[in-house]
């Protein structure tokens, strides 16, 4: 019988397949617009979404050697 977690999993699996670059029975690691994938997505599908922005992409005085 599949829980409700690998039920999402595998729906998100299936939204996500052309960006999927990792995934196993815990995690899916996906690369793109975050705004696309998101929307790709099926709604209430997620418990956590980390992502990986730019960062210092502009000066930040509160930043030491930041150049």
């Amino acid at each position: 019988m599949m829980t409700p977690k690998q039920r999402d999993l595998d729906r998100v699996k299936a939204s996500l397949k052309k960006h999927i670059r990792h995934a196993d029975s815990n995690a899916i690691v996906a690369e793109g617009d975050s705004l696309v994938l998101l929307r790709a997505m099926p709604s209430n599908s997620i418990s956590l979404i980390l992502t990986d922005p730019p960062y210092h992409t502009t000066k930040k005085g509160n930043i030491y050697g930041d150049t």
